[in-house]
C-alpha cells in the first residue's frame, strides 16, 4: 500500500509539473497565491502567538486583568474610568491586589544642548503602575506615592530607547531635567530596553498626579 502511495504522489507530482511548465502564466499565478497564502498565514500566526499564546512579560502575567468604566445611558462599554471612580475602585475592591491607572499623554520637548525640539509620545501613570506590573527601572527608581501627590515636583521616567537616542546613554542621568511643554520634569529612572506597556511607541511615563 505505501508502495502504491508513494508512485502515485510520484506520478501526480510530474504531471502537475509539466502542466504548469506548459502554461508558465498559470504558473507563475499559483507560485504568487502560494507566496501570499503562506505571508497571510505567518502574519496571523506572529500576530495570535504575540497577544495569545506568548505570557505577557510581567510578574504573574495570569493575574493581570483590565478593567473598564461602561456607560449605559451612553453606549460604551469600555471607556475611560473617571477619577473618583478609580479611587472608589481601588478602595472598596476586594478582588484585587492591586490597582493603578494609565492614560496616554504626548508633550514637547525643548531644544536643549545642541538638541532638537521634538513631540514625545509617553503615558501618565498611578504611582504604582510599576510595582502592579512587577517590573522595575534599569537604572534609578520607580515612583513613590509623594510623586503622584497633585503638588509634588514633576518627576519622569524614560524608556531606554529616548535614554540612547536623546542622552546618548549617559549613565550619569538621573537627577538630570527635561523640560516638557514649559514644565520641568526630573529624571528619575530609565526602563529596561525590553519592557513596553502598552504601545510600544511609549517614550516616558509620569505621575497622573491626580
Amino acid at each position: 500500500m505505501c508502495e502504491t502511495l508513494g508512485v502515485s504522489l510520484w506520478q501526480d507530482i510530474r504531471l502537475s509539473t509539466r502542466s504548469l511548465l506548459r502554461q508558465p502564466a498559470l504558473a507563475a499565478t499559483c507560485v504568487v497565491v502560494l507566496a501570499l497564502g503562506v505571508g497571510v498565514n505567518t502574519t496571523i500566526f506572529t500576530a495570535i502567538k504575540a497577544v495569545v499564546l506568548d505570557p505577557l512579560p510581567f510578574r504573574d502575567p495570569g493575574r493581570l486583568v483590565t478593567l473598564y468604566e461602561s456607560g449605559v445611558l451612553k453606549g460604551y462599554s469600555q471607556g475611560p474610568v473617571s477619577p473618583p471612580n478609580f479611587f472608589d475602585w481601588q478602595r472598596e475592591a476586594k478582588s484585587f491586589g492591586e490597582m493603578a491607572a494609565y492614560g496616554g499623554d504626548g508633550g514637547n520637548v525643548s531644544g536643549e544642548s545642541s538638541r532638537s525640539p521634538e513631540t514625545l509620545t509617553g503615558i501618565l501613570c498611578s504611582w504604582n503602575l510599576f510595582h502592579t506590573l512587577g517590573i522595575e527601572p534599569a537604572l534609578g527608581r520607580s515612583f513613590l506615592a509623594s510623586d503622584d501627590s497633585p503638588k509634588a515636583p514633576r518627576t519622569i521616567i524614560l524608556s531606554d530607547s529616548l535614554w540612547r537616542r536623546r542622552f546618548g546613554a549617559d549613565p550619569q542621568i538621573i537627577g538630570k531635567t527635561l523640560r516638557m511643554d514649559a514644565q520641568v520634569y526630573t529624571i528619575i529612572g530609565v526602563m529596561p530596553a525590553s519592557f513596553e506597556f502598552r504601545w510600544d511607541s511609549t517614550q516616558f511615563w509620569a505621575p497622573l498626579q491626580l
